[in-house]
């Protein structure tokens, strides 16, 4: 009885262990060479060829430029379940530079398991026409002029060129139905209409080109710009008339007329106070009435007048 105790307790030991320190299944993977190149992305390609106990896998590649120290890993990946070739495009590189990549396999056993292919396979983009953005100038209300500066052409016969723009909600505008088909390098003058007054644009110029057969787009680096305010033009008042003469003609000479009257009143005045030695009482209030009554009707026909003049009447 105690032999067969000791015989099971060295079973369950045995399992235990076995438990504790087996190794996790063998994911086999090997790099391929790329599928296929463009000018700014590739179909990288991998082999599964063994999955072991493995039920499924998640798939991916990492990549860089040749001679850079840090690998970007592929946005796209592909979850498998059975061993063969895997595809997947990468996108947003740089013409005509070098490019190295390995597969990567990931699956779940006792935790995360990382497995990456031994072998790199390397990979050049092809060159494609290339533009610069260069200036934008005669800035308007609805309008300006984006200057880029097309500097290869890389083989291509021609190219189309146009400018797509973002207001500040985003909304799209574009010139392809004005654009240029390009045969030769130097700067492209594109004039974008349409737009809204002062509001704030973000604009990319375009080429359209075929690679391979594929319709294929370059773009210049995104720039802001803001179109100019409409200006606010003041609009000249026309000066009232009577007659010939203007409302303002006629305000100075009735000024002048009651002011002269004052003045032959008072002087009237000073003879008579001369002639006789002194003035009498009528002679007094009737110089007082004009030179009251003088006063009030200027000063009331400057009211009246002056409003007048300026459309209060």
């Amino acid at each position: 009885m105690k032999i067969k105790n000791i015989i099971i307790i060295g079973l369950m030991m045995l399992i235990i262990i076995n438990n504790v320190f087996a190794l996790p299944p063998d994911l086999q993977l090997d790099t391929l060479p790329v599928q296929w190149v463009g000018f700014n992305s590739a179909t990288l390609t991998g082999n599964i060829t063994n999955l072991d106990a493995i039920s499924n896998a998640t798939i991916y590649f990492q990549y860089k430029k040749i001679g850079v120290t840090e690998w970007t890993e592929s946005v796209h990946t592909q979850d498998i379940d059975s061993t063969g070739e895997i595809l997947l495009n990468i996108s947003n590189l740089v013409s005509n530079t070098n490019y190295t990549y390995y597969v990567v396999g990931t699956f779940y056993y006792g935790g995360e398991n990382i497995i990456e292919g031994i072998t790199t396979e390397n990979f050049t983009t092809n060159n494609s026409p290339s533009i610069e953005y260069d200036s934008i100038t005669n800035l308007s209300t609805n309008s300006f002029t984006f200057i880029m500066n097309l500097t290869d052409l890389a083989g291509e016969d021609n190219v189309t060129a146009y400018v797509e723009c973002y207001d500040s909600d985003t909304n799209f505008s574009s010139t392809n139905d004005t654009a240029q088909i390009i045969n030769t390098t130097g700067l492209i003058t594109i004039n974008v209409t349409g737009l809204n007054d002062n509001e704030e644009y973000l604009c990319y110029g375009v080429l359209d080109f075929d690679f391979g057969g594929i319709n294929s787009q370059t773009y210049t680096e995104g720039v802001r710009t803001n179109t100019t305010t409409e200006p606010v033009i003041a609009e000249e008042e026309e000066e009232s008339t009577i007659g010939i003469l203007s409302v303002q003609s006629l305000t100075y000479a009735a000024f002048g007329l009651l002011a002269i009257i004052i003045l032959v009143t008072i002087a009237m005045a000073i003879v008579s106070i001369i002639q006789n030695g002194a003035a009498d009482t009528t002679q007094l209030i009737t110089i007082g009435i004009w030179a009251i009554g003088s006063a009030i009707v200027l000063f009331v026909g400057y009211i009246i007048i002056g409003a007048v003049v300026n459309g209060l009447l």
